[in-house]
């Protein structure tokens, strides 16, 4: 995150280097407007080729001004005598020219990378004398992008021949098999193989793409490059969103417009082929023909395909993809939710369900709950929700008392003849398309085979730690690795630093549960694909680290209530919570709360009482009681009694505090975490806890207890520098035993620097809670992430 800051205050000059032709000259002066406008410490010298015939560019260039941050440079021309017959022969003339250009520039701001057109792909050549990346400014889209770059990789490594026009070719920029007479015509020519295969080499020589396109709309192409050796930024549409055509038109093509204005809205047919579509003298009078026998209202001419009226309804250039995309959108789809065991996994599936059900009305939910019987919290829960058109929930029969299993996946396992029988009584309308299955539910990835629709994983953690399971599973598997040497450091892809075994989840560290690690590691490759609760803003390093892998992952979070509401929410029980918070300053309150599943005994319970004393720091403490000896699994903690408090506390604590602290029992999180007067957070570090406090910009003190939490806290203490450390590693077996107690001066210390958090660290919470709540937000990457799910989904039926 400080890198990002500071990355924030350099500056940078970019070297771009537009085609010939209008066309690719004012999409680079587009996107080059759209870097100025947005990021300040970015300038670009843009460095104009142009052909001495071109009068085009001559007169748009001369129409551009200087500015501090953007300069342009023409190039001279390529002298008649020696006038090239081919482009590479133009650009080869060119290359002293553009030497000459960037030595001449000011050595600030300093040379950080060349943009190149995607015919000019021979000037990298040039950027590497100067040390600096290349980018190919690709003016095609996605799809055509990744299918030039596998046709000059089958020509290459095959010498495949594409001149039966009727084959068909798998390529994997296309979801469908795409005919070769809709190959552009260099790939079908023998004589134009040497410029096809220059082209080529050239893409693949460049560092990265910048391409006109954006992955809503070619989300499968998007996808088809996550795995490919170069970047890609898809930045598009790269154009003018709001052109004015009266303003803007040559004053020759007035009556264009005063005749549009007398048409009806959406009612003429455009018909324009590119600043070079033209007809021989037949082929226009059949499009005579076919305009005036299908009794459209009509505007035909050649001209630049640029201008933009209201009434246009339709463009004869407009995909066939396009087309299908609209379809698309009219089909529906049903999924299926089952949650994992737990009020945190059911409540985080169902506020993903509504985010779904919210944005894309053509899709329906029937959620299937499991639930044990000890747990009252998940059935109260489901009772307060109500079904509609469009979700249905299903609460699915309990496990009986008499087979109680100790271990999740015999559970999961005597459900599975339920789930089978509550989908075949579904409504084959709209029609089934996916599971989207809890992480520790990943067995029912079988059910979904027998219905022949995908799965994916619903991951209620972080990116870091997914990647950190997948990573482990592997090493566990391919090369037999222990795990047992705390102090050992790995190296994880998803982790931008190495990692110590000892934050490590418990799962992967004891023998007796190496069969538990090993099916969960085994039953996350089986899915199609990850929803993860996170966004790439936060996780950016764990996000690019999927890029390559084998399945899909979409970071669509954070998934939470962005805006609770404390005193209408809040039980009865618990207004006196919020009356106490009322009266105290702003962000003076340390918020102590350790989960749903977060207790501790005696002994460190008086250890944290000491510390928080000690402190002399406001606090609202959730002290809860631990599970009985001898509990089942997964038995939630309860709350004390009032004259259960006194005898675990120190003597007199309540009493000496009560001016500056308050003993809560169970806490809405949430609403606590969003009151104004909350100001830090000494959290056991769940994932859904951790989301909360980035998102309502709480500070964080570690103090992992269980599951992924040790994890979480490395994450956000020594990679993310957004929380501080009360421990990093304190863990709790599997039945809430804790192996020592940690003393009140160390949680003391770690309660005073929460209170004393540094300007940085400060800086870098504020900056990750605005990223939280605009990642959504149209323009976010888990709203563009969310998008290629939907597309995904609306693919399978």
């Amino acid at each position: 995150m400080s890198e990002r800051v500071t990355t924030m205050e350099k500056a940078a000059r970019l070297v771009f280097i537009p085609g010939l032709g209008a066309g690719h000259l004012v999409s680079a002066i587009q996107f080059a407007n759209l870097l100025l406008e947005r990021h300040h410490h970015i300038s670009i010298t843009l460095l104009v080729i142009k052909l001495p015939s071109d009068t085009t560019t001559a007169a748009y260039t001369h129409s551009l001004i200087n500015s501090q941050r953007f300069q342009l440079i023409n190039l001279p021309e390529t002298p008649s005598n020696s006038q090239p017959t081919l482009m590479n022969e133009t650009i080869e003339l060119q290359k002293p020219h553009v030497r000459e250009a960037i030595s001449n520039l000011s050595p600030t701001p300093p040379l950080a990378a060349f943009v190149v057109d995607m015919f000019f792909t021979t000037m990298i050549d040039v950027a590497k004398e100067f040390n600096v990346p290349s980018l190919v400014f690709f003016t095609s889209g996605l799809a055509f992008l990744g299918l030039m770059l596998h046709l000059h990789t089958l020509k290459e490594e095959e010498n495949a021949e594409f001149t039966e026009f009727d084959a068909e070719w798998v390529i994997p920029s296309f979801a469908k098999p795409i005919p070769a007479r809709n190959f552009p015509s260099v790939t079908l020519r023998k004589e134009w193989e040497e410029v096809f295969m220059n082209f080529g080499r050239g893409l693949k020589k460049a560092d990265g793409f910048i391409v006109n396109s954006f992955e809503e709309l070619e989300s499968h192409a998007a996808q088809s490059f996550f795995h490919g050796p170069q970047a890609v930024y898809a930045v598009g549409p790269i154009l003018n969103p709001k052109p004015k055509p009266h303003a803007n038109a040559h004053a020759d093509n007035a009556d264009i417009f005063d005749w549009l204005d007398q048409q009806p809205p959406s009612s003429v047919v455009f018909l324009c082929f590119g600043s070079m579509g033209s007809f021989g003298e037949d082929q226009v009078r059949e499009i005579a023909r076919a305009l005036e026998n299908s009794g459209a209202r009509f505007l035909c001419f050649p001209c630049p395909s640029n201008h933009f009226h209201l009434n246009n309804s339709t463009h004869t250039t407009t995909s066939e993809w396009m087309s299908e995309r609209v379809t698309t959108m009219e089909k529906a789809a049903r999924l299926v939710f089952i949650p994992g065991l737990g009020a945190g996994h059911l409540v985080s599936a169902i506020q993903f369900a509504n985010l779904l059900l919210e944005r894309h009305h053509h899709i329906s939910i029937t959620l299937l709950v499991i639930k044990l019987p000890s747990d009252t919290t998940t059935a109260a829960y489901t009772h307060s929700l109500i079904n509609s058109q469009r979700f249905q929930l299903i609460n699915l029969p309990e496990t009986p008392s008499n087979s109680q299993p100790t271990l999740m996946n015999e559970t999961i396992e005597l459900q599975k003849p339920h789930v089978r029988e509550a989908i075949s009584n579904l409504s084959p309308t709209p029609p089934l398309a996916a599971f989207v299955v809890d992480m520790f539910f990943t067995t029912m990835i079988d059910v979904a085979k027998e219905f022949n629709v995908p799965s994916l994983v619903f991951f209620t953690s972080g990116l870091a730690f997914l990647g950190l399971m997948l990573h482990l599973h592997t090493l566990k598997e391919e090369e037999n690795a222990e795990f047992t040497e705390f102090d050992a450091e790995w190296v994880i892809p998803s982790f931008a630093k190495p990692i110590p075994a000892r934050n490590f989840p418990s799962v992967t560290l004891r023998k007796e549960w190496e069969e538990v690690f090993m099916n969960f590691g085994r039953g996350l490759k089986k899915a199609d694909g990850f929803i993860v609760n996170s966004f790439e803003e936060l996780e950016s390093h764990a996000a690019q680290s999927f890029f390559h892998g084998p399945q899909a992952v979409y970071a669509v979070g954070p998934i939470l209530n962005p805006k609770p509401k404390p005193h209408a929410n809040a039980h009865a029980d618990n207004a006196d919570i919020f009356d106490w918070l009322d009266q105290q300053p702003p962000s003076s309150v340390v918020f102590l709360c350790f989960g749903s599943m977060g207790s501790f005994g005696e002994d460190q319970v008086r250890e944290i009482a000491r510390a928080l004393e000690n402190s002399g720091a406001r606090f609202l403490w959730s002290l809860r009681k631990p599970p009985p000896k001898g509990s089942t699994f997964m038995t939630p903690p309860s709350d004390y009694a009032p004259s259960e408090l006194p005898p675990i506390l120190p003597a007199g604590f309540l009493d000496r505090t009560a001016g500056i602290g308050k003993v809560i029992g169970w806490a809405p999180q949430a609403q606590i975490l969003a009151h104004r007067a909350t100001g830090g957070f000494v959290s056991h570090c769940g994932w859904n806890s951790t989301l909360e406090s980035i998102h309502f910009g709480v500070p964080i003190a570690t103090w992992p207890l269980y599951a992924e939490q040790q994890t979480n806290a490395f994450l956000l203490v020594r990679e993310l520098e957004i929380a501080l450390e009360i421990s990093l590693d304190y863990r709790v077996d599997f039945m809430g035993e804790a192996p020592s107690v940690l003393s009140a001066e160390k949680i003391g210390n770690g309660i005073r620097n929460l209170v004393e958090i540094d300007d940085e660290r400060r800086k870098r919470v504020v900056e990750a809670s605005e990223k939280s709540r605009t990642t959504l937000l149209e323009g976010g990457c888990s709203h563009s992430s969310l998008g290629r799910f939907v597309d995904y989904v609306m693919n399978q039926v």
